[in-house]
């Protein structure tokens, strides 16, 4: 494997993909009509690769926006939040949801999502808040935790359901 040609950028990403080529005979099945039919069944995985260069390591994903999107074709409530990665290296985060309803206390979380971003990428996530949820105002909160050694990111919202 070689750096790409050309200008050095700080990050880049390749995938290799591992291929099984050992010859196989066909699994053979016969049909009602009795016709056989050979099925050969291969392997292929793919491995994403990252290069950064040495000394960067600075992680900054950051909220650039949260909107309530309105109730969806399947009555469920979306809501979209965009990030953006500022920081100098490719970024895993863990992104939880949930909805407090401010009258009663009650929490729904919404299962987590899992991202990965290079640098300078820029991500929309949507979350679909149940069809279920009683009318009445609740806090939409957005958290965003890209590991130990750094700080947890936080995004509200007024939402009220009609």
């Amino acid at each position: 494997m070689a750096a790409p040609a050309g200008e050095i950028k700080p990050v880049t990403n390749s995938m290799l993909f591992l291929t099984q080529i050992n010859a196989q005979k066909p699994v053979t099945t016969l049909d009602k009509n009795n016709r056989s039919v050979g099925v050969i069944i291969k392997l292929e995985v793919g491995i994403h690769i990252y290069n950064t260069l040495p000394g960067l390591s600075k992680q900054d994903i950051e909220f650039t926006g949260f909107e309530d999107r309105g109730v969806g074709k399947d009555s469920t409530r979306l809501l979209a939040v965009s990030v953006v990665n500022n920081g100098e290296v490719s970024t895993d985060a863990r992104v939880r949801f949930e909805l407090t309803n401010k009258s009663t206390g009650e929490e729904t979380k919404l299962p987590p999502a899992a991202i990965t971003m290079l640098p300078g990428a820029k991500q929309v996530l949507y979350f679909h808040a149940p069809a279920s949820l009683p009318k009445g105002k609740y806090l939409a909160e957005v958290i965003l935790d890209t590991g130990n050694e750094n700080d947890l990111k936080v995004a509200q919202k007024d939402v009220t359901y009609e």
